[in-house]
């Protein structure tokens, strides 16, 4: 028997086989009983629905009664949402002066190793050890 409890029928002895049933029901329902409030078992509450089928149904009333007003709402709602995360984003950005500077001293460099396999192509060598001795790094 596997640790679903289905039954193999290929004759191979499963290692799972060795879990006693307390033990596996410990292991699948034991973080609910012992915290019911922490545990995820339960996806939605009454209360959820209710809440999530209100605001469905006054989106579909708003469309019946006032499409244009409705669509210009969710408009400038997208607008605003996109917005903030756009200027969070040049927040977190403009933070980023500091780091950039202290990148910039040559002392912090990375050293970087470039691996160039060849094989069977020694008429290339030429080319890329003098296109490596032109890098300009950093």
């Amino acid at each position: 028997m596997g640790m679903d409890g289905a039954v193999r029928h290929d004759g191979l002895k499963d290692a799972a086989a060795t879990v006693d049933a307390a033990a596996l029901d410990n292991a699948r329902f034991g973080f609910e009983r012992a915290q019911p409030h922490r545990s995820a078992h339960r996806v939605f509450y009454i209360t959820q629905i209710l809440a999530i089928a209100a605001v469905i149904a006054g989106f579909v009333w708003a469309i019946r009664t006032e499409p244009g007003l409705t669509f210009g709402v969710l408009h400038v709602a997208a607008l605003i949402t996109f917005g903030g995360a756009i200027l969070v984003r040049l927040i977190a950005a403009s933070s980023l002066e500091r780091i950039l500077w202290r990148l910039a001293d040559p002392k912090t460099f990375p050293t970087y190793t470039i691996l160039c396999p060849l094989y069977h192509e020694a008429n290339v060598v030429a080319d890329l050890v003098a296109a490596i001795e032109k890098l300009d790094y950093p």
